[in-house]
């Protein structure tokens, strides 16, 4: 059996997440606590859902309960996977699991991602559901929304685009003439895997420069290539280039699903089963050439 874990993004987070496993980690919650300075536990069990959602508060801790169901997934089910990828952010916790750096050093690493991208303000994204990406694409140059570029490639009926629009009801009244079941404003402070955020890549890439990261010993899928990292990558740089460039989630799941028997979504909540499972009905469907 050849199998996939999968690691979540912003956005899956939620109040209670991670409440099966803080007491079986106590040494790596009082760690986590210490590096962040409060009470992972409590904020994951008590904190709202808006403080939850604040960029430096969430990807810290999307990462620490990632991990440890990762951690807890191997030792229930004693699998060691042969493959990973994580959307986003999870793309840090799928580098935990390839043994590229230790918890902590992950945990170090994300909590100034997400410091970093907090800063950050200006610009919009919206979730395009129903219209292909090449579709939105055209619809984008027709409409000279220049400013606006695709973030995310979800699934073949997701899309997110992102970047600055002086006028939203018109995108989304011409995306939904054009065949889009809905356009969604996402709820972010910035515009995230655009190049609007290459000034943040920079200030990460010096923060990353402090660390040594290996190779993955596991095969991870990356998300600015949608495809395994190679022997001899810059792990760094592959992880800089990620902060401003668009997350190829469906290039990705194209690539690797057909490779495994198996695959499941490790973290808060099931953002990932849902757009998973639609990729590996489209690629079950397809007809044979």
């Amino acid at each position: 059996m050849t199998d996939l874990c999968l690691f979540p993004g912003q956005g899956s987070q939620a109040p209670g997440m991670g409440k099966e496993l803080f007491d079986r980690y106590p040494h790596l919650i009082k760690n986590a606590s210490d590096c962040l300075g409060y009470d992972v536990k409590d904020k994951c069990l008590t904190a709202s859902a808006s403080d939850l959602a604040r960029t430096e508060v969430t990807q810290p801790l999307l990462y620490l309960v990632s991990a440890l169901s990762y951690l807890h997934h191997v030792q229930e089910t004693g699998v060691v996977p042969e493959y990973l990828a994580g959307h986003s952010l999870g793309e840090y916790v799928a580098l935990f699991a390839a043994g590229c750096f230790d918890f902590m050093s992950g945990l170090e690493i994300v909590a100034e991602r997400g410091r970093l991208m907090s800063e950050v303000s200006g610009g919009s994204m919206f979730a395009v559901v129903g219209l292909p990406p090449e579709d939105i694409i055209d619809q984008l140059n027709q409409l000279s929304f220049d400013q606006l570029t695709i973030a995310n490639y979800n699934d073949h009926s997701q899309t997110v685009i992102a970047g600055y629009c002086q006028d939203a009801q018109k995108l989304q009244d011409s995306l939904c003439a054009a065949g889009a079941k809905h356009v969604i404003p996402l709820k972010v402070s910035a515009c995230f895997h655009t190049h609007y955020m290459k000034s943040t890549a920079e200030q990460l890439a010096a923060f990353l420069s402090r660390y040594r990261l290996s190779s993955p010993r596991i095969k991870v899928v990356a998300n600015l290539t949608g495809q395994p990292y190679k022997p001899g990558d810059d792990v760094a740089d592959i992880l800089v280039k990620q902060v401003y460039s668009p997350v190829l989630w469906l290039q990705s799941m194209e690539y690797v699903l057909p490779k495994v028997d198996s695959w499941s979504e490790l973290g808060p909540g099931k953002v990932l089963t849902g757009i998973v499972t639609r990729i590996q009905n489209s690629l079950t469907s397809s007809p044979i050439a």
